[in-house]
């Protein structure tokens, strides 16, 4: 998996601290619905790019260029399980089909 999707994969506790790249793919290629994987894939890779909390050591590659610090969404978020998102998001999909 990108670097991006592994930190956040990580920060979300979607997988564990110690995951390897590998196992954070077989893992979350396992539990992501597959017409969800690529947007979820592209959302990850540009959040971790743009958010100071989610990008390594809080510097983000595309930061605002006012020097803001954007408010990132994910922040308390890491409750959820990916298997909640999973069945949340299949049903979403189900509806739009």
């Amino acid at each position: 998996v990108d670097t991006h999707v592994l930190r956040i994969s990580k920060s979300m506790k979607w997988i564990p601290p110690s995951a390897s790249r590998e196992s954070a793919y077989e893992y979350l290629n396992d539990v992501v619905p597959p017409k969800l994987k690529m947007d979820l894939h592209c959302l990850l890779v540009t959040h971790g790019r743009h958010c100071h909390n989610c990008a390594a050591n809080r510097k983000p590659q595309f930061p605002p260029k006012d020097g803001s610090k954007l408010m990132c969404p994910l922040v308390g978020l890491n409750k959820v399980t990916i298997q909640t998102l999973s069945k949340t998001l299949v049903k979403q999909v189900q509806k739009m089909i």
